[in-house]
């Protein structure tokens, strides 16, 4: 968990935000593009961006991860 931790805080400000409003307040893309004042499309993007870095930095504990934040 700590290792998620200091992954997702590394992760550029606008993907951050967009995946921990996802993720983690389990608001909807159109809800996170609302908030941010993007389109869905971008708050797609971003989100994309943010799995993809996450997979990457992560790729030793992504099974664990997987099962309890759905990555």
């Amino acid at each position: 968990e700590e290792k998620l931790v200091i992954a997702v805080s590394n992760l550029p400000e606008r993907c951050r935000i967009a995946f921990e409003y996802s993720r983690f307040e389990e608001l909807t893309y159109p809800e996170i593009a609302e908030k941010m004042g993007i389109s869905v499309k971008g708050v797609e993007a971003l989100i994309s961006r943010a799995l993809k870095t996450l997979r990457t930095d992560l790729k030793d504990y992504l099974p664990l991860l997987l099962l309890l934040y759905q990555i």
